[in-house]
């Protein structure tokens, strides 16, 4: 798939791991990059008790929720 943030989502064995990857996949591409940038800042933050899968699915959630909120107003 091409980056960290995927292939962690990729090794979730579990109902989750399917569902976060669908959310991914769904999301435009530049809330699949805020995503991206969120799993490495929080990886980088080193929070006690969030490993790889965790910083996942927060960054992923996260994405999709701040997505959910902005309305794009194309004017020509």
């Amino acid at each position: 798939m091409g980056n960290e943030l995927t292939d962690v989502i990729a090794k979730m064995n579990n109902e989750n791991g399917r569902l976060l990857l669908y959310i991914y996949e769904g999301l435009p591409e530049l809330w699949r990059a805020y995503a991206r940038a969120s799993y490495d800042r929080l990886i980088k933050l080193k929070v006690r008790n969030l490993g790889k899968q965790g910083a996942a699915e927060v960054a992923v959630k996260v994405a999709k929720f701040l997505s959910s909120k902005v309305t794009v107003n194309e004017s020509v």
